[in-house]
């Protein structure tokens, strides 16, 4: 089933499931990823490809330009660190891991 959203406004389908809606606000809260020039996909793969040992991410696309988006990765500048901070804090935050 698919869900519609519109993420700059955070609303979506009021069919959605208790889960479905936690699973939306937690994604919700890595938007501030997006911006600077880049979309959340580009900044999850190059948070990815930033990782000592990786150096191929595999992504699904169901079009040419969302391939054409996560090609635009290659070769770009690592993610600051203070962004990799707010990403470390972020995740803590919202799935509850302590240190």
């Amino acid at each position: 089933e698919i869900y519609q959203c519109d993420w700059s406004s955070d609303v979506c389908s009021s069919d959605l499931t208790p889960a479905h809606r936690r699973s939306l606000a937690r994604a919700a809260a890595f938007r501030f990823l997006s911006g600077g020039g880049r979309t959340l996909a580009q900044a999850a793969v190059r948070f990815v490809l930033m990782h000592p040992g990786v150096t191929t991410v595999l992504g699904g696309f169901s079009d040419t330009a969302q391939l054409e988006e996560i090609a635009a990765v290659s070769g770009s500048a690592p993610l600051a660190a203070e962004v990799i901070s707010r990403i470390e804090a972020t995740w803590r935050d919202v799935f509850a891991v302590a240190d």
